[in-house]
């Protein structure tokens, strides 16, 4: 006997992921669809766009080919003169049509030429055909007094092109009559490469001078509704729906910039419609298939997963049955399905309460975290593993805490609001993130707008450790500018090497954020520089100014400029009458901005760690009670971190020297066999790690890759302008085994030697 619930919760679970299975499917099979169609359209646009092209460059290059021979004839002497005779003797008539006779018998493609004379008005034919004088008058005479030449567009009902050429002297044109054949034949090369559309080209005056169905020759289509599209000036690359010989059709053109005619090309959209609904069809089919398969399986799986639940139920049944009498079930239970009952709802409050676990969860962390914080709880020893229920872990030693306060920039903004509580749940999660990705720790909601954060490292490294907790903070600060219009402000308790110093973190770091207030919630303790928003505090904003000079000016001062400069912040606090505070504040953060500016910089250079001792400057800071001992202390640690930085630039300068003498090294030597890392660090005496790292910081490459760069630049340059052979080049670059040389050669350059010697043999020939 099954129990009643478990199948149940089996038919809505099979239902459910059918369900899903389906939505998925449908979604997948939708954007399938979409994908296979927008392919196959853009094919068909790029087939027939490139076919069009290809065809109206095709004609055009026949055309101008008509254009220059017709331009050469211009400037025949004969013809030139024979618009200037009034009644021309036979024997001149006689020649001039025998020039144009032999033009015409060149050219093919030409059925007529036809003279006309400005100065005598005559017109003269090859054909000498009556209607062509009357058809060519109008033509010439527009040609000629609006100085007008090229293909015309006339209304051409015969399939004619007409082609105008002033002659040399200008007192005359030539006027070519060209068979629509030309343009008929490229249409009928785009009929055989796609026999389901029409081509055709019009003129700009809407007159079809071709067509793939010649009965259309000579139509005027200058009223169509696609008309517009097809003669614009910068016709789109897009495709034109339209309808077009009674059918849905999608029409692209092209503009001849030669003879400013359109060529367009009309495909019914049925001819792609048909691939298109074949691929729905696939797709809906294998859709069918997979959500059949899909179903079958989830039925599969959620019977085998639940079968387990059912048994287990079936079996406390009947363990019940066995070891108690009818009545006792009966008394205690009810029917068996009472009892399936009652243990279903066991199980389902289990459920229940393991759910509120876990929203509780972030309470219960809260609680701990905070009593450990407060100095409510000191059971030390058990805070981590308490910690660890709530699935929050954390190192077993090195702790710091950090504290983070958030307000709006706008003062009209409250920590009530929807947006407020909103940006700083984000603010908050992004903070988690970070100490996630460095280390381990949690957060802490306090009040309205703080949190606090608990950072523990598995190293125990005083320097690096509060180095990190900078970073998280500095990485947060800076999210904070980027997307929301909220300032946050950090402040760092000390480092603890043990769970029982994070009380007196906690209570440094809530003692440190009170400095916040000189720069009107601006400012970031020991992280961010000063910012700018003094409008109520000009004192301060000068004692600000000079800090900013002493910053600036820092790199070039001597220990003397250092000592009055810091005699002159000392008399302008006194004349100001700042606090004690707010000297302090003013200090740790010149000391951390001259950090960050001059001494981290060189650490990406040495590669050591030299701003860690600089870090923790607040103990000595923190521990003044006047300002003279705390402008005398910055003054110290200042003159410290100047001879640092002085000292390093020597070493920097010093290194570049090294570099400069290594690379003069390689140059004198590459072709040397032995030349490696060891001999060089022999010669100049300094270890392997410390050359290869100075070189590696100057140049930006190692010293084999330079050493390697310079054999195969050598090698290059001895197979393009040397007759040596490949084995001869590799000794003369310092491969002393050939195959070594030809592998190395292949991997830079990408060809083998002889490849590389061959190419540049034949682009010499070429040339």
């Amino acid at each position: 006997m099954h129990s009643n619930n478990v199948n149940k919760l089996f038919r809505l679970t099979a239902i459910t992921n059918s369900i899903l299975f389906l939505i998925v499917i449908v979604a997948v099979s939708s954007i399938s669809f979409s994908t296979v169609t927008n392919i196959l359209y853009s094919e068909l646009s790029i087939a027939n766009r490139t076919i069009l092209y290809q065809t109206m460059q095709n004609v055009d290059s026949q055309l101008k080919n008509i254009d220059i021979y017709i331009s050469n004839l211009a400037k025949n002497r004969e013809i030139n003169n024979y618009v200037f005779e009034e009644s021309p003797s036979p024997l001149i008539k006689y020649e001039i049509k025998q020039t144009l006779s032999d033009a015409v018998s060149k050219n093919g493609m030409i059925n007529d030429i036809i003279l006309y004379s400005g100065v005598t008005k005559n017109v003269f034919s090859y054909s000498d055909t009556k209607n062509t004088f009357e058809t060519m008058m109008g033509i010439a005479q527009n040609a000629l007094y609006e100085n007008k030449q090229g293909w015309v567009d006339v209304e051409n009902a015969g399939g004619k092109l007409i082609f105008v050429k002033h002659l040399y002297n200008k007192k005359g044109v030539i006027i070519v009559e060209v068979s629509e054949t030309l343009l008929y034949e490229a249409i009928s090369k785009y009929r055989a490469e796609n026999k389901n559309g029409t081509f055709f080209v019009v003129n700009r005056k809407g007159i079809v001078l071709s067509h793939s169905n010649k009965a259309y020759i000579g139509t005027n289509i200058s009223s169509e509704s696609y008309t517009p599209y097809i003669l614009s000036e910068k016709p789109s690359d897009e495709p034109y729906e339209t309808m077009y010989q009674n059918q849905k059709t999608l029409m692209f053109s092209g503009k001849s910039g030669y003879t400013g005619w359109a060529y367009i090309s009309a495909i019914p959209t049925s001819m792609f419609m048909v691939p298109i609904n074949r691929g729905k069809i696939k797709i809906y089919v294998l859709s069918l298939i997979i959500f059949l398969i899909s179903v079958t399986l989830a039925y599969l799986l959620v019977k085998k997963m639940y079968k387990p639940v059912d048994k287990f139920v079936h079996s406390v049944a009947s363990s019940i049955m066995k070891n108690h009498s009818s009545e006792q079930i009966r008394q205690n239970f009810g029917s068996f399905n009472d009892l399936e009952k009652t243990l279903s709802d066991l199980i389902e409050e289990q459920r229940v309460l393991q759910s509120e676990y876990q929203k509780n969860a972030k309470a219960l962390s809260w609680n701990i975290v905070m009593n450990m914080l407060l100095g409510f709880d000191t059971n030390y020893d058990k805070f981590i593993p308490m910690l660890e229920t709530t699935n929050i872990s954390l190192y077993p030693r090195n702790f710091v805490v950090v504290m983070f306060d958030i307000s709006p920039s706008d003062d009209l903004k409250n920590f009530k609001s929807d947006e407020f509580m909103l940006i700083f749940n984000v603010i908050q999660q992004k903070l988690d993130n970070l100490i996630t990705q460095e280390t381990k720790g949690c957060s802490c909601v306090v009040g309205d707008h703080s949190i606090f954060a608990i950072i523990s490292f598995e190293n125990h490294s005083e320097s690096e450790n509060v180095s990190y907790a900078i970073s998280i903070a500095n990485d947060l600060i800076e999210f904070s500018k980027k997307n929301f219009e909220y300032t946050v402000c950090a402040s760092i308790g000390r480092f603890y090497e043990e769970v029982s110093g994070l009380h007196k973190s906690y209570n440094e770091a809530v003692c440190a954020m009170k400095y916040k207030a000189i720069n009107q919630g601006d400012s970031i303790l020991m992280i961010d520089n000063y910012l700018s928003g003094y409008e109520g505090n000009e004192n301060l904003k000068s004692i600000s100014d000079m800090v900013n000079g002493i910053v600036k000016e820092f790199k070039n001062f001597s220990d003397d400029d250092l000592k009055e400069y810091c005699g002159k912040l000392l008399s302008k606090m006194h004349t100001e009458g700042v606090t004690v505070e707010i000297c302090r504040q003013f200090v740790l953060q010149t000391i951390m901005l001259i950090v960050n500016q001059y001494i981290k910089p060189l650490e990406l250079y040495t590669h050591s760690q030299i701003s860690g001792k600089y870090l923790n400057s607040n103990q000595i800071i923190d521990s003044c009670t006047d300002i003279k001992t705390t402008i005398d202390n910055m003054q110290k640690i200042l003159s410290d971190i100047l001879e640092t930085y002085k000292q390093s630039q020597n070493i920097s300068y010093s290194q570049n020297t090294l570099a400069s003498q290594v690379i003069e090294y390689i140059d004198e030597n590459y072709m040397d066999p032995n030349t490696s890392l060891n001999a060089a660090a022999e010669k100049f005496d300094v270890s392997d790690s410390h050359l290869s790292r100075v070189f590696k910081a100057s140049t930006g490459k190692r010293f084999m890759e330079y050493l390697i760069y310079k054999r195969i630049e050598k090698a290059k340059e001895l197979l393009v302008s040397s007759q040596h052979k490949i084995n001869d080049i590799s000794s003369l670059v310092g491969y002393d085994n050939q195959i070594s040389f030809m592998r190395i050669f292949k991997k830079y350059v990408g060809y083998t030697p002889s490849e590389y010697r061959s190419m540049y043999a034949d682009k010499d020939k070429n040339i």
